[in-house]
């Protein structure tokens, strides 16, 4: 049809426009629809940075919304496509009670941390997280190395795309091993990014290896810094 590569991912970037602002289809050339879609996506983010700065006891809002409940049937009670951003952190599946940094018994087994019970979770979370997330937003999941390819096929499944590789969160010097050990000492972490939809044009989501330092007194075991979560919100 001797139309350029340019050309047409120009063509597919003007649908994806219309398809969000169908009133831009009065304007005539690509740069126009453009720089105009630029704009009106400017205007909302002001509008919501005004609408946040203005909301009155932030903190008090917070704890009115903390909920402890089962995750899987809290998200079930949530509408379709209501979320703007997914963070958690989810089980392991290794056992981490059974470690040698638990064995002398000061963590007492708080929740099945088996392989077999953190699969069946992701194999119910992943398509709730995709039913819930509002189009053109995020999902973190922050998980262990060994559930990276297990938690890309569930959410590919389920019609979430994956960016890849991982983001690798760096946690600081780690602790040496208390056991004989021939192993590297682990000092980081894997962050899975997951988002609904296709991109409209480059969207800068910041490095993908970070640094926090690590807790060292901790509730449960594998509890992030609040730092790394303030991060990954902002």
């Amino acid at each position: 049809l001797q139309i350029s590569k340019t050309k047409v991912a120009q063509m597919l970037m003007i649908d994806r426009i219309l398809m969000l602002c169908p009133a831009l289809k009065e304007l005539t050339t690509y740069s126009a629809m453009l720089g105009a879609f630029k704009k009106n996506k400017l205007y909302e983010i002001m509008a919501e940075i005004a609408r946040r700065s203005s909301v009155t006891s932030a903190k008090h809002e917070l704890v009115e919304n903390t909920r402890t409940e089962n995750g899987i049937d809290f998200l079930k009670s949530l509408k379709a496509e209501s979320v703007d951003l997914f963070l958690t952190d989810v089980m392991y599946g290794i056992d981490v009670f059974d470690t040698n940094a638990y064995s002398d018994g000061s963590e007492k087994p708080e929740w099945d941390d088996s392989p077999e019970s953190a699969e069946k979770f992701l194999r119910e979370l992943l398509p709730q997280i995709a039913r819930v997330l509002v189009n053109h937003r995020h999902a973190l999941i922050c998980c262990a190395w060994v559930q990276t390819q297990q938690i890309v096929a569930l959410a590919q499944a389920v019609g979430l795309a994956v960016d890849l590789p991982p983001i690798v969160w760096h946690r600081g010097s780690p602790k040496p091993a208390r056991m004989p050990t021939h192993s590297t000492d682990k000092a980081y972490e894997m962050i899975i990014h997951l988002y609904k939809g296709t991109p409209i044009f480059p969207e800068s989501c910041g490095p993908n290896v970070i640094e926090f330092q690590k807790r060292s007194k901790t509730v449960y075991p594998t509890q992030k810094p609040a730092k790394l979560a303030e991060y990954l919100i902002d």
